[in-house]
């Protein structure tokens, strides 16, 4: 599983990347050994809403995650980005997760990335949006590319020693920094109004 102090740094990073160029306030990143442990991981990082909800979360609701269904797993299989609203034939406690929790909680709109870890675990990057505000076509693809790039380097984060020395999360800092910076939503871009990422 991602642990250890870059691998924590890691998480911090993308989380406040999100935060700063996403404009995003609402996020969660989720690791565990298999896809369904993910979601039970004991300390995840979590921002804005989140973060008082996240107890309620681990106590009742995390088995009945939209992300942890069928249908979600299936979509991440072909891609690594989703959005909840295109997710189809939702079972009972799926809807319910969406009504009964996100809902109530003013978390009006969800998307997820999946990333690839090292040892074969696997990360989740929750986004939720208060605003009901969905990803269209074009944010989730960059959202794919994004995780991708960030599945590279994730691979590579427990401690992994170079011959040079020192991990290769901090040789490959300035890159997976840079990717950030070129693979998540900006206000700045000209292209795209609200992606970073030309596409």
């Amino acid at each position: 599983m991602l642990g250890g102090g870059d691998a924590r740094a890691f998480k911090n990073v993308l989380m406040g990347a999100l935060h700063e160029h996403y404009d995003c306030l609402n996020t969660t990143f989720f690791t565990g050994p298999t896809f369904v442990t993910a979601f039970s991981d004991p300390s995840p990082v979590v921002t804005g809403r989140i973060t008082p909800v996240i107890d309620e979360y681990q106590a009742r609701w995390y088995p009945k995650d939209v992300f942890a269904s069928a249908q979600s797993r299936a979509a991440l299989s072909k891609t690594p980005a989703i959005s909840a609203d295109k997710l189809g034939g939702l079972a009972t406690d799926s809807v319910s997760y969406l009504q009964d929790f996100l809902y109530r909680k003013q978390l009006h709109s969800a998307s997820v990335m999946h990333l690839d870890l090292a040892n074969d675990c696997h990360g989740l990057v929750g986004l939720f949006d208060s605003e009901g505000k969905e990803p269209d076509r074009v944010r989730l693809h960059a959202m794919g590319l994004l995780s991708r790039q960030l599945s590279n380097v994730a691979k590579l984060l427990p401690g992994r020693r170079s011959h040079r020395g020192g991990s290769a999360f901090r040789r490959g800092r300035s890159s997976w920094r840079s990717s950030l910076r070129m693979g998540i939503p900006t206000k700045r871009s000209r292209r795209y109004s609200t992606w970073g990422l030309t596409l």
